[in-house]
């Protein structure tokens, strides 16, 4: 049936640990990665994405992300689990669907940096032609961690792993020297598509950023006009 039952009779680590471990064991033995969990817990947490569905699967890592001390033990879990073209059976087949690992993924990123690596390498291997649950993560990470030049490689990396429905995000500028010559950087490296997805995420469009480019004074003036250059648009 590719279901794991969970009854949490005492919320604390030792039970979601023990959990953890049950459930990795049966990984490791060949059980489906893209299974289901029927889970008893009279804890009812959820990750801050609104989209994402509020299964038992969904509650039972957003309540073992209340523990610090499970957050390896968690990332191994994610390093277990994730495959390309698998999906949780937490829900009918449908845009909530989600591969196996992004709920630990998403909480270990949202909680730490020590995650980022995990969380780029989710991005990379996550089947963005057919699942869209990431589209609404850069928000969510940027609520919990800010932008900042050192955060810009993953971020790039969280938009890249949108679909193609994916919307340019809300309030956010690059209105600095320290972002924009980040964002350069990032963008310098990657193919034509790539760089041109990044700009529509975060300007909405070419012409959109030339506008904030003719708005914005030296040196993030120059620096959008560079970005403007390496999208072919200038």
């Amino acid at each position: 049936m590719q279901t794991i039952e969970i009854g949490i009779l005492s919320e604390e680590e030792a039970a979601y640990r023990e959990a953890l471990d049950f459930i990795c064991g049966l990984l490791q033995q060949g059980f489906p990665k893209g299974y289901e969990l029927k889970l008893e817990s009279k804890e009812k947490r959820y990750l801050p994405l609104k989209k994402l569905a509020k299964s038992g699967l969904h509650q039972f890592f957003a309540n073992a992300l209340r523990y610090p001390t499970l957050f390896p033990q968690l990332a191994a879990y994610a390093e277990l689990a994730m495959e390309e073209f698998a999906w949780y059976q937490d829900v009918e087949p449908s845009e909530k669907s989600v591969m196996p690992g992004t709920y630990a993924v998403f909480g270990l990123g949202l909680s730490s940096d020590a995650y980022f690596p995990l969380l780029q390498r989710y991005m990379v291997l996550v089947d963005s032609e057919h699942q869209s649950m990431q589209d609404g993560y850069a928000e969510a990470f940027i609520e919990a961690h800010g932008l900042t030049p050192e955060r810009m490689p993953v971020f790039v990396a969280i938009l890249l792993g949108g679909s193609e429905s994916a919307k340019p995000l809300k309030n956010l500028a690059i209105n600095t020297p320290e972002l924009g010559e980040a964002l350069i950087q990032e963008l310098e490296t990657k193919e034509d598509y790539d760089r041109e997805v990044v700009i529509y995420r975060i300007f909405g469009s070419t012409k959109k950023l030339a506008q904030a480019a003719k708005k914005e004074s030296s040196p993030v003036k120059e620096q959008l006009e560079r970005l403007l250059e390496l999208t072919g648009e200038a």
